[in-house]
């Protein structure tokens, strides 16, 4: 399980913080941690079954055991994102994939 985040999402979330940034600190600490992504848990099966929807074709894939040092999953909480920063994520992992194809299209031609 990973998380997902566009980096058109990503980029948004730094201004936010920066327009966030003297409310958020007028808290007694010093600093304020805010984990910034796409919020969802998405399996490395989904995400390779949504770039198939996406691209339009089959991947040929393994199954393969975790690697030693692998973590089980991750994803954000964005919780504290949306409550000081009223920021959120508004791109999908489709829209990510579909954005990351125009661009290596374009980049290729």
């Amino acid at each position: 399980v990973r998380d997902y985040i566009h980096v058109w999402d990503l980029a948004e979330a730094h201004v936010a913080a920066l327009e966030s940034f003297h409310s958020i600190l007028a808290s007694k600490s010093k600093f304020e941690k805010i984990n910034i992504g796409g919020g969802s848990p998405t399996t490395v099966k989904e995400f390779i079954e949504t770039f198939e929807q996406v691209y339009g074709c089959e991947i040929a894939t393994v199954e393969a055991p975790p690697r030693d040092g692998d973590t089980a999953g991750a994803f954000a909480n964005i919780r504290k994102a949306e409550r000081l920063m009223n920021w959120q994520p508004r791109m999908s992992v489709e829209q990510g994939i579909a954005d990351a194809i125009k661009w290596h299209r374009k980049m290729t031609d």
